[in-house]
C-alpha cells in the first residue's frame, strides 16, 4: 500500500511551466516495477520489456503514474455477472499503446497546486478532489499537460489483467474497497489491484473522456468515444455511498459534463516517457 501523503504532496512544484512544459516535467521513481505493488507476475515482465520507466512523478502536481503495457482484454461483463448492466455486453479490447495513469485519484492537494482553487465537501489534502464536473477536469489536464483515460483504457487498468466481478475476484470486503459508507477516504488508504491502483473501486466516482453512447458490436479499440459539449461523459467506479454492484469494473454511469457532486473525482493518464 502507497503512503497517502506520497499520493498527496507536491514534490518541487513547478508553478511557471507553461502546459506543454508541464507534459514533460516528470521524476523517474522507479524503472521497474516492484513486485509487492504490480503482483501480476506477467504484467511486470511485460512492464520491464518496453524499456520505459515504471513509476513517475509529474513535478508540477505531485501525482505518481504508473505504466501500463499494451493488451487484449474482455471489456464489459459476462450474462451471468451478478448487477450487470445490458449496457455493459462484453467484447474485445485492444489496448495498442503503453500508457501512464495516476495511481490514485486526483487529491484535494494535487488539484491545488495546478488549479489554484479548492472544491470539494471534504477537507484534508490526501482526500480525493470532488465536487467537480467533466469541464472542471478537461481544464486541469490542459493546464498540466495531462488527460483523461478513455473508458477502454480505465477499465483495462482497472481490471489488471482479472476476469472477475472486481479486480479482487467475485466478491469485495469493506477492508479492499470503500463504499455504503458517509465520506470517502483518503488516496491510496486501500489495498492497490494487482497492477498498483488504488480505489479503483469506490471512494469517488471518476469521470473519463468518453461521451456515453453503446459499445461496439465487435472488438475494439483504446481510443475514446468523441462527442460536443452537450455530451453525456461516462463516469466509472462507484463512490462512498453507492452499492457494491456499482463499484464491479465493468459497471458504467454517466452524467452531464457540467454536473457535480460530492462523489465524483477522477484520474489522469498520458502517453509514455
Amino acid at each position: 500500500m502507497s503512503n497517502p501523503s506520497e499520493a498527496s504532496n507536491p514534490s518541487n512544484p513547478s508553478k511557471d511551466l507553461s502546459p506543454a512544459e508541464q507534459a514533460d516535467a516528470f521524476e523517474v521513481l522507479a524503472h521497474d516495477p516492484d513486485p509487492a505493488v504490480v503482483t501480476d507476475a506477467t504484467a511486470r515482465e511485460r512492464i520491464k520489456a518496453m524499456g520505459h520507466p515504471w513509476k513517475i512523478r509529474h513535478t508540477a502536481s505531485g501525482i505518481v503514474m504508473l505504466l501500463c503495457p499494451p493488451g487484449d482484454f474482455p471489456m464489459g461483463s459476462t450474462e451471468t455477472e451478478d448487477g450487470r448492466y445490458e449496457n455493459e455486453r462484453q467484447h474485445k479490447r485492444t489496448i495498442s499503446n503503453a500508457f501512464y495513469l495516476s495511481q490514485t485519484q486526483v487529491s484535494k492537494a494535487q488539484w491545488r497546486s495546478i488549479m489554484r482553487t479548492d472544491p470539494g465537501r471534504f477537507q484534508g489534502d490526501a482526500m480525493p478532489v470532488e465536487r467537480v464536473s467533466w469541464f472542471d477536469c478537461k481544464r486541469f489536464c490542459e493546464l498540466s499537460g495531462l488527460r483523461l483515460p478513455s473508458e477502454a483504457e480505465w477499465e483495462y487498468a482497472c481490471r489488471a489483467g482479472t476476469t472477475t466481478a472486481y479486480s479482487f475476484g467475485e466478491t469485495i470486503t469493506e477492508e479492499q474497497v470503500y463504499f455504503d459508507s458517509g465520506e470517502p477516504v483518503a488516496c491510496g488508504s486501500l489495498p492497490a489491484n494487482p497492477w498498483g491502483f488504488h480505489e479503483m473501486h469506490g471512494n469517488v466516482w471518476e469521470w473519463v473522456e468518453d461521451a456515453y453512447a453503446a459499445y461496439p458490436k465487435e472488438a475494439g479499440g483504446q481510443e475514446a468515444v468523441e462527442g460536443d459539449a452537450s455530451s453525456n461523459r461516462v463516469l466509472r467506479g462507484g463512490s462512498w455511498h453507492g452499492d457494491a454492484i456499482y463499484l464491479r469494473s465493468s459497471n458504467r454511469s454517466y452524467g452531464t459534463p457540467g454536473s457535480t457532486s460530492d462523489d465524483l473525482g477522477f484520474r489522469v493518464a498520458r502517453a509514455p516517457l
